[in-house]
């Protein structure tokens, strides 16, 4: 979970911040255009297993966003998805992209 009013960019300079810039191939925040803010998840494909736990370990439970909201970060693994690669066939044709 993540503020819905996160932007990509608010969502990348976190990342980076947290000492997470450079490892990670792909970060995609589904927004509602009509509404002007995000649905309140990301998905984030990291470089390597390691990288991806780490992140885990930093952001579970994670709540200083910056700005004022009660969301509490929950991260988990996707199911359906793994690699950048499945994720861009996944949202290649999506008409948000």
């Amino acid at each position: 979970n993540i503020p819905n009013d996160y932007s990509g960019v608010m969502l990348l300079d976190l990342l980076n911040e947290q000492g997470f810039e450079g490892v990670y191939n792909l970060v995609y925040l589904p927004m509602d255009y009509h509404r002007k803010a995000g649905f309140g998840y990301a998905f984030i494909d990291f470089a390597s297993t390691a990288e991806a736990q780490r992140f885990r370990d930093r952001f579970e439970g994670f709540c200083d966003w910056g700005l004022v909201s009660h969301k509490i970060c929950n991260v988990s693994w996707s199911d359906a998805l793994q690699g950048v690669q499945a994720h861009v066939d996944r949202y290649r044709n999506s008409p948000v992209m």
